[in-house]
Formats: structure tokens, sequence, C-alpha cells
């Protein structure tokens, strides 16, 4: 009988250890999924910028017969919209573009709440050419190339 009551006294303070060690990894597995959940959106953050940069600037290139000046205000404007669609854990994002005769540049600057407030930034550049005078110069390399090889 009293082995009984031993083991039976046993097997309730198994169950009682259960509990002081689900308090001790509950609120660490807790804290591991909050730290996940924060990278993870720094990351989407992060992806965001750099499409958004890439997508501005490449639509800026893309105008034709317009003005160093109004390609960067155009892209900026452009990165204003496509981030105003985006739901993003950053806040206060600056957007800068610049534009000169054979590229355009677009960076994006924001910060994050948490980590202590990390700073994203990204810089995309797109090189453009007047299709026009490309496909001119070509012709005339291919033309230039036929005099050289028929003497």
């Amino acid at each position: 009988m009293k082995r009984k009551r031993f083991c039976q006294g046993n097997r309730d303070f198994r169950r009682g250890s259960f509990t002081v060690e689900a308090s001790f990894i509950l609120p660490f597995v807790c804290f591991l999924l909050a730290v996940l959940l924060q990278a993870i959106l720094y990351l989407h953050d992060a992806s965001v910028f750099a499409s958004t940069a890439y997508e501005a600037a490449q639509k800026a290139a893309e105008l034709k017969d317009t003005s160093a000046k109004e390609r960067a205000a155009f892209a900026r404007e452009q990165a204003f919209l496509l981030l105003d669609k985006k739901r993003l854990a950053c806040k206060g994002c600056e957007v800068e573009a610049s534009a000169t005769s054979g590229r355009v540049q677009v960076c994006i600057r924001g910060s994050t709440g948490f980590f202590g407030g990390l700073s994203l930034e990204a810089k995309k550049e797109v090189l453009y050419t007047n299709p026009v005078d490309f496909l001119r110069s070509i012709k005339k390399t291919k033309n230039l190339w036929e005099k050289i090889t028929d003497e």
C-alpha cells in the first residue's frame, strides 16, 4: 500500500513539473515568434523599397523627349504612387530622384519602429538611350563596315 501512494504522489509531482517547464518555454517561444515576425516585416519592406525604386526609375527612363528635371520629378511621383498602394511597416518614407542625360536614379529611405529603429534604403539606377539615335548609330556603323570591307 505504501508503495502505491508513493507512486501516485510521484505522478502528481511530474504533472507540476510540466507546468513549470511550460512557464519557462512558452515566453521564450513567443519572443522568438515576435522577433521572426519583425524580421519578416523588415525584409518585406526592403523588398518593396527595392522593387518600387527600380520600377519608378524604369518608368521615368521610358519617357520620350523630356528633360532631366522632368524625368526626376516623374520618377519621384511614380515612387510615391507605388508606395501608396503598398502596406508597409516602415514610417516616414522619403524619396529622392535624380536624372542626367543617360540615367535615372531613385533612392527610397525609411525607418522601422522595431529593433530599435532600423533604417532602410534602396537605391536603383536605370540607364537609358534614345532609341532613334541608337538605331541611327547602328546603321552608320553598318554602312561604315560595308565601305571598309568592300574596298
